[in-house]
């Protein structure tokens, strides 16, 4: 008897202890989501962005404020994405980041480049999400956007042995037109592959970028460098791995010139050709990095030179000036429009087209709301052959929609393909530990194989 009563005693004196460490635990919680959320977006600049915490408005598990909670699109580590309506914009969706999971410092950096990035009105254009609303509550920020198509990736998987060029073009230049309004208002992206690049067909526009956490202003107009390792395998420049400093313009032209390279090898010869130098033990050695992606070039000229190239002169010249190794001369966004493949009627008519359609963007599109220049000439091309005064180039124009690609309302996401890499630090890779992986992702292979398209909480929003 007197055994079973201590006994009790312990039990009790347990539970009590129990009880006793989860308040604790709860206070100590309580005391760090003040510190991320109020404390430091209030004291910090650089996370000026992120809104005050609203405690007025309506939140349950169907609704946030006058936006419904509606169909579940996808799931990330960190966020849920819902389809959302309202009578003044039908074609809405929803993500709601629950804070509870964001617990580091990265994160909310990542968070905060994002509102802010996509809340500047100078780069409001039809190839770039637009940032609706962004609502602050006690449990969640929601990132209310436009709806998009597919992701670019998944649009590979039923091309695999690579797109033709009249379907190539009109996309790539479109993706062109959008990072020239970026590079125009001095912003690097830092992390354009397929997979933050919706597609849709059947819109006028073609593409969106999407997924602006890593996304940065350059300095001044004169002075781009950064260093900060970021970027996702297969579509980083390697002189953010090999150099101490880098030129985020010209890094965001070596990752589109990496998308165009797997339009026109599609996604299998794309793996075998490019991705093997992105593996992650060849990513820890610098000089054994700097050897893969010579190599990696040479088979890619070899290829573009050889009897399997099916496409124009001009797309090669295009293709090869963008995958420059060296930075200064490699192609510049302007470069890059103003050539011939890209060029309807002239030279500069892609890129006024592309500031026309920002202008037109800018004006129709109202402010996001919240609750509370290029180097000097380059020579790349003239060193690259350009068989290309034999090229009829047809008129580029909008594709139709097609069965490979019906009309969806976001890219749902599917299996992590790669991850994305981001070191606050300059200098190797081999620095790090294990690479930092985007807060939203689970962790995923950094191979060759790519599988799927990662999971970017299919918003086209973004990572946080």
């Amino acid at each position: 008897m007197q055994k079973a009563q201590h006994l009790e005693m312990e039990q009790e004196q347990f539970f009590d202890d129990v009880r006793e460490m989860k308040a604790q635990f709860d206070k100590l919680a309580e005391n760090h989501r003040k510190l991320m959320w109020e404390y430091l977006p209030a004291r910090d600049p650089s996370l000026r962005a992120i809104p005050r915490l609203t405690t007025q408005l309506p939140e349950t598990p169907t609704a946030v404020g006058k936006y419904p909670l509606e169909q579940v699109l996808g799931y990330g580590q960190y966020a849920v994405v819902y389809t959302s309506s309202t009578l003044e914009r039908p074609q809405l969706a929803i993500k709601a980041i629950d804070k509870q999971k964001l617990i580091d410092l990265v994160s909310l950096h990542r968070i905060s480049s994002e509102i802010a990035s996509l809340s500047d009105p100078a780069i409001r254009h039809a190839g770039i999400l637009e940032l609706v609303d962004v609502i602050h509550t006690r449990k969640h920020i929601y990132l209310v956007t436009e709806r998009g198509g597919k992701d670019l990736f998944e649009f590979f998987g039923a091309h695999l042995d690579g797109v033709t060029e009249d379907i190539i073009r009109p996309l790539f230049l479109h993706l062109a037109q959008a990072v020239e309004v970026l590079h125009r208002n001095n912003y690097c992206h830092r992390d354009l592959k397929p997979e933050n690049v919706l597609y849709s067909p059947e819109d006028a526009h073609l593409i969106k970028l999407i997924d602006f956490g890593l996304c940065t202003k350059a300095v001044s107009e004169h002075d781009q460098a950064l260093h900060d390792f970021c970027g996702s395998p297969g579509f980083f420049a390697p002189e953010l791995l090999l150099h101490e400093s880098y030129d985020g313009l010209k890094a965001d032209i070596w990752s589109i010139g990496c998308i165009l390279l797997e339009l026109v090898l599609g996604n299998t010869l794309f793996s075998s050709i490019w991705m093997s130098m992105y593996e992650l033990s060849i990513l820890k050695e610098p000089k054994k990095f700097a050897e893969c992606v010579k190599v990696a070039l040479a088979q890619t000229r070899d290829f573009c030179h050889g009897p399997k190239w099916k496409y124009s002169g001009k797309l090669r010249t295009v293709l090869l000036g963008m995958l420059c190794e060296d930075p200064s001369e490699r192609f510049s966004i302007n470069q890059v429009l103003d050539h011939p493949w890209l060029g309807v009627e002239g030279p500069s008519l892609s890129r006024s087209a592309s500031a026309s359609a920002s202008h037109s963007e800018s004006r129709k599109l109202s402010p996001v709301k919240t609750k509370t220049s290029h180097g000097p000439p380059l020579s790349a091309a003239a060193r690259i052959p350009d068989d290309t005064a034999a090229d009829t180039d047809a008129s580029v124009h909008p594709l139709p929609p097609s069965a490979d690609h019906p009309p969806d309302v976001l890219s749902a996401p599917g299996t992590p393909r790669s991850h994305n890499l981001h070191s606050p630090s300059s200098g190797s890779l081999a620095k790090l530990s294990l690479p930092s992986l985007s807060p939203e992702k689970p962790s995923s292979r950094c191979s060759p194989e790519r599988k799927g398209s990662p999971d970017k909480l299919a918003l086209g929003v973004t990572r946080v």
